[in-house]
């Protein structure tokens, strides 16, 4: 896709096999020009593994405070004093 007002060239939907030389052709009333370059394409696999282990450790750490935060509720808790009976009163 190129943009019209800056003249870039987009590429989308690029593989491996889209790897290698290309030759750009531009051409106007005033004349034209041409170049070579050489597109390597590389996996993107590593950002995505990248990705996932950030997740992953976020996702724990995440469970680790809320498993702090109902373990210390529940000692709080136990700790408020209970209604005790101190004797008989018979009435």
């Amino acid at each position: 896709v190129q943009d019209e007002v800056s003249g870039q060239l987009i590429l989308t939907n690029l593989s491996l096999t889209s790897s290698g030389t290309y030759r750009c052709v531009a051409s106007n009333q005033m004349g034209s020009a041409s170049c070579e370059l050489n597109l390597s394409v590389t996996d993107s696999s590593e950002g995505r593994v990248a990705g996932t282990l950030i997740g992953v450790l976020l996702g724990v750490l995440l469970l680790s405070v809320a498993a702090f935060c109902l373990i210390r509720f529940q000692k709080e808790r136990k700790k408020e004093p209970k209604e005790t009976y101190g004797g008989s009163d018979l009435r």
